[in-house]
């Protein structure tokens, strides 16, 4: 018998030791426990994920929205009742760069039409606009896109400034420095006149 048959022998018994069944069992055992102790990481993984993708999802969204087709809308009906605009104080004005956050990430944008003391209107239509209709104006955020204004049927009113509500709060207010009559039936067009 040679040296090297018996190394070979040597390593034929160590290796019948390390297989005995206890240990092949415990081992599976130990590889089924971190299995089991693995899958909750796999449901977190996948709602992390889900969360990553409708956070995603919701950016582009907004920026498509921020960038989409300008629109002003046809004016509203008008409101039932003609609302009363507090004056914003003056730790709630919102600048420029916050004012125009705010509005990207609103759902509805109105301007309403206001009389000599800041409230609306009555008979008045609201106007709602959305898309890129807004550019920065050396007074605040100019609307870039005009407005057709259909003067009412019965009584002709005077307007004053406006008032900008986003998702129905009132957060702005222009008052202008000479007011305009929009007469019974008229047609007239709003156009670089709104800053806020």
């Amino acid at each position: 018998m040679t040296d090297q048959t018996t190394a070979l022998q040597a390593l034929q018994e160590q290796f019948k030791d390390g297989l005995d069944r206890d240990g092949a069992v415990a081992l599976a055992q130990r590889v089924a426990d971190l299995e089991e102790g693995n899958s909750g990481y796999a449901g977190k993984i996948e709602e992390l994920t889900r969360e990553r993708d409708d956070a995603i999802a919701r950016a582009e969204k907004a920026e498509a929205d921020l960038k989409a087709k300008p629109k002003v809308a046809a004016p509203k009906a008008a409101t039932p009742r003609a609302r009363k605009f507090k004056a914003i104080a003056d730790d709630k004005v919102l600048s420029g760069d916050k004012l125009r956050d705010e509005i990207s990430d609103a759902d509805e944008i109105e301007i309403a039409f206001l009389d000599r003391n800041g409230n609306e209107i009555p008979g008045s239509k609201p106007v709602e606009v959305s898309g890129d209709v807004w550019k920065s104006h050396l007074g605040g955020l100019m609307l870039s896109e005009p407005i057709d204004l259909i003067g009412p049927s019965d009584v002709g009113y005077s307007i004053h400034g406006y008032a900008l509500l986003i998702d129905g709060e009132h957060v702005a207010t222009h008052k202008r420095s000479e007011a305009f009559n929009v007469a019974p039936g008229s047609r007239m067009k709003i156009e670089n006149d709104i800053i806020f």
